[in-house]
């Protein structure tokens, strides 16, 4: 027996809906429904997928991430395959939370009709017999506010293939470590932390390792880009890489400028004057800062 829910049997689809925690999913048809999550409401520019707030194709749908009804964090979801372009949400600061051993993956009933399910498996089932890879968030658990925050971010629309070492290694290290340097240098003219981040994903596109399970495209490439306004300025910063193993493999320095000229992607507004740029030993990112603010030399990793 099957529904409209793309072959899944119909218990199976009620089961999960009865069973689901307040983490809920709404898709919704213009982006000022959900554009808290983009400084200055504006949401990125990526050329045939989002353009001037426009969606380029029907496959593309932007889900309002919530809990218990309140907004926590926008993602775009291309329905074709099967992986979040983006996921856009505010960092406010630091807290004492602390990440539950486990916390289940959900789907919302919003988006059900369009997550691919097997007859003979369950709905997360794409992901099992297999170890290479991780459901990986886009809103990481790491940059969670609230035990509602964490629990929300666990959406399976906001997750995609991640190889393990890599979900695991370095580029959970480049999180907590943004997440640092938030911590230490986003706050706002109210003195508290606020900083506003996108995370997405270029999907993959060699034939051989495209899918996982001929269902779920495996991301190439993971990008983020945070901004923050701060009462001496606003600055910038990316970081991108591969979805590969580890083998000693570092993420890849990129400026606002490479972003867009070779990924495509225009997370914020264009009007940034690049200032210093430094690679550091080890693990990599870079900063693009605006004129407004100070010359800040930068280390880590």
């Amino acid at each position: 027996m099957s529904s409209v829910t793309g072959g899944c049997p119909l218990a199976l689809v009620i089961l999960l809906l009865v069973s689901m925690e307040p983490t809920a999913t709404y898709v919704v048809t213009l982006v000022s429904e959900c554009d808290e999550f983009f400084l200055d409401e504006t949401p990125p520019e990526i050329p045939g997928k989002l353009e001037q707030k426009k969606f380029m194709d029907v496959r593309y749908k932007l889900i309002c991430q919530k809990y218990n009804i309140i907004k926590k964090f926008m993602t775009l979801y291309d329905t074709d395959k099967k992986i979040p372009v983006f996921s856009a949400y505010k960092y406010t600061g630091l807290t004492k939370l602390q990440t539950p051993v486990y916390s289940p993956w959900v789907l919302g009933t919003g988006v059900v009709k369009y997550f691919i399910c097997n007859q003979d498996d369950d709905i997360k089932g794409d992901y099992n017999e297999q170890d290479t890879y991780h459901k990986g968030h886009l809103f990481p658990v790491s940059h969670a506010n609230s035990e509602e925050d964490l629990k929300s971010t666990y959406q399976l629309t906001n997750s995609d293939p991640q190889v393990g070492t890599f979900n695991q290694g370095r580029w959970s290290a480049m999180e907590k470590y943004f997440k640092k340097f938030m911590d230490e240098n986003c706050t706002n003219d109210k003195k508290t932390v606020e900083a506003f981040i996108i995370t997405g994903a270029i999907e993959g596109t060699d034939p051989s390792t495209e899918y996982l399970k001929q269902a779920i495209n495996i991301p190439k490439i993971l990008w983020t880009a945070f901004c923050c306004k701060r009462s001496k300025g606003t600055f910038e910063g990316t970081a991108w890489d591969t979805n590969i193993e580890n083998n000693g493999h570092k993420i890849l320095t990129m400026t606002l400028k490479d972003l867009n000229q070779i990924l495509k992607v225009e997370p914020f507004s264009k009007n940034i004057v690049f200032i210093y740029y430094e690679n550091a030993v080890g693990l990599m990112t870079h900063f693009e800062f605006r004129m407004t603010c100070p010359f800040i030399k930068l280390s880590f990793f």
